[in-house]
């Protein structure tokens, strides 16, 4: 299974970044809770990254969409990624919680790293001419969408 993740454009480093980071949460019986994150690291999604077992219309559209967009991907198969990464569990008051946290921040300029003014930054997101769109996907996923 691949999670797929990304703009419809490039975002520069100038400009700001994405993480991701996976979030478990486990609330005891005394109402206290523990809230766990572990930062993932991801690929740049390629059509050989985005492989798939089906071969159906809508799996090849995915893989070269995502491929050529230079999107992010995290692949179960990685074995850099535990199996574990890709469970989801749970609504908030569950006992145990299981998600994914993505997160857009703008640079931070620093003494090796200029940024992009206000105003560039501003202009890239309302002047581009081209809507920018955040975008996720599961490719090739066994999970069942309807049983929840």
């Amino acid at each position: 299974m691949v999670f797929a993740y990304g703009f419809n454009q490039e975002i520069p480093e100038n400009i700001g970044s994405l993480s991701l980071k996976k979030v478990t949460q486990v609330r005891y019986d005394d109402g206290s809770r523990k809230k766990t994150k572990v930062t993932v690291t991801p690929e740049q999604c390629t059509p050989e990254l985005l492989g798939t077992t089906r071969q159906g219309k809508e799996e090849l559209r995915k893989q070269e969409y995502f491929s050529k967009k230079g999107m992010s991907c995290i692949v179960s198969n990685d074995k850099s990624q535990s199996l574990d990464m890709f469970t989801l569990r749970g609504k908030f008051y569950d006992e145990v919680f299981m998600y994914f946290e993505l997160n857009f921040s703008l640079c931070v300029a620093s003494k090796t790293k200029k940024c992009a003014s206000e105003t560039e930054i501003y202009k890239f997101f309302h002047e581009s001419g081209d809507k920018i769109n955040f975008i996720t996907a599961f490719i090739n996923s066994e999970v069942d969408f309807d049983d929840f």
